[in-house]
């Protein structure tokens, strides 16, 4: 597949990197007892580093000259982890080296690994550990200048920041270059769950109750959970039937259960939604809207 088709296939994913969200917390660590086998490093080429130490001692004073030259890199800065679906860093990027790329062929994966990888890295430069990546895998050209494609899967276990992104490639003798200067921003998601405005229909001028229950994205005994996001503003929002905008009416705090609850005046129709603004970790959640009939 051509590399005009590759980006099509998934427009939309593709992020300019002004968008980075300079206050999101820098990753230094994975989660306290979270197994190395589970930190999806799966199809990486046997040669490559798991650690930005690694990098360092596989390329200590920066690429030989010899070393493949890695350009052209684009990616997704942004991306929401779930709990049931799949999410992913998408990579393309460019590698061109004289004597060509290594590749190996795979007994465990059953086919052909090459040297170039993708990975997110713990920002901490004197750790780094890669908690996630995949290889790359040649989609344009050849060995000797390609253009190269992979998904690195972003697991709901992974803590909320800012990932270092590295690309790295070994040539067939072993001679190897990295580039460390991309940064991916993860959030996790965030949902308000039972929102509901009663009763329906309702009398002019009477109370309407509007309620709901705010939560969020968490790894809770070795797998994803949404648990109660307490102490977070909701606003309350109202659309009159026949217009366009919405109105903030109220704003409420959720209990440390998440739930949230509050009683509004109504005296025409229109319909009701509750919105979070989302936090540096946590995504911005608007629910569908929740029409009440005045009579």
């Amino acid at each position: 597949m051509r590399r005009a088709a590759l980006l099509a296939a998934i427009s939309g994913v593709l992020l300019p990197l002004s968008l980075i969200a300079p206050s999101a917390t820098a990753v230094s660590k994975a989660p306290d007892g979270l197994p190395k086998s589970t930190q999806g490093m799966g199809k990486l080429p046997k040669a490559a580093p798991h650690s930005l130490a690694d990098v360092k001692r596989l390329a200590p004073n920066g690429a030989e000259d010899s070393a493949p030259v890695i350009s052209e890199l684009e990616y997704t800065d942004r991306v929401v982890t779930y709990r049931d679906r799949d999410s992913y860093v998408y990579v393309f990027v460019r590698i061109q080296d004289e004597e060509g790329i290594q590749c190996e062929f795979s007994e465990e994966f059953e086919e052909e690994i090459c040297s170039p990888f993708a990975a997110l890295a713990g920002t901490d430069p004197e750790d780094g550990e890669f908690y996630t990546g995949t290889a790359l895998y040649r989609y344009e050209g050849d060995n000797h200048d390609g253009y190269w494609y992979g998904e690195i899967p972003a697991y709901p276990w992974l803590a909320a920041g800012n990932y270092k992104l590295v690309i790295g490639a070994g040539d067939v003798n072993d001679n190897w270059s990295f580039d460390d200067s991309g940064v991916v921003n993860l959030k996790k998601n965030a949902r308000i769950a039972g929102f509901n405005a009663y009763p329906e229909p309702i009398n002019r001028g009477d109370y309407v109750t509007i309620k709901g229950r705010l939560q969020r994205l968490a790894w809770v005994d070795d797998e994803a959970q949404y648990v109660a996001y307490g102490g977070k503003e909701v606003v309350i929002q109202f659309r009159r039937s026949g217009e366009s905008g919405w109105h903030n009416l109220r704003t409420v705090t959720t209990k440390s259960t998440g739930y949230f609850s509050t009683r509004i005046r109504q005296t025409v129709d229109g319909t009701w939604r509750a919105v979070f603004r989302g936090t540096s970790n946590y995504v911005r959640v608007e629910t569908g809207g929740d029409y009440v009939n005045v009579r």
